[in-house]
């Protein structure tokens, strides 16, 4: 299956996204902010990233935007507040795709079972311990 970072600073969210995806047979790592996460994107390549947009410390707008200028990662960026102006600000900084909170569990294991738009296959190598 695939190698998923989770990027939440909110705990039960990413406890449980990260249940859900193991559960379905994926590798998941965590981070709790987008510093976090830059931080180990920088020593583990992932098959996908699922990011909230607003975290303390590094939100997932800048992380996106400067994961963007390193790497082409499919990432799946959401926030709770989700109209039309949030979209477009996660799609401009860089993100595959954008959804609302609350996440429709459903349409996310669609889009990591495809890994983003285009059926992306696997490409992790074994990451560091």
């Amino acid at each position: 299956m695939a190698r998923i970072l989770i990027v939440e600073d909110y705990d039960p969210i990413r406890w449980t996204l990260a249940n859900l995806l193991q559960y379905e047979g994926h590798e998941v790592d965590q981070a709790a902010n987008g510093r976090q996460a830059l931080a180990r994107l920088a020593t583990c390549q992932f098959d996908a990233v699922l990011m909230d947009a607003y975290m303390p410390g590094m939100n997932g707008l800048e992380a996106c935007r400067r994961l963007r200028k390193t790497s082409q990662v499919p990432i799946l960026m959401f926030a709770a507040y989700g109209g039309p102006v949030m979209r477009e600000q996660a799609l401009s900084c860089g993100a595959d795709d954008f959804v609302a909170k609350p996440l429709e569990l459903e349409k996310l294991l669609t889009w990591v079972r495809n890994l983003g738009h285009g059926g992306r296959r696997r490409v992790s190598a074994p990451c560091p311990a």
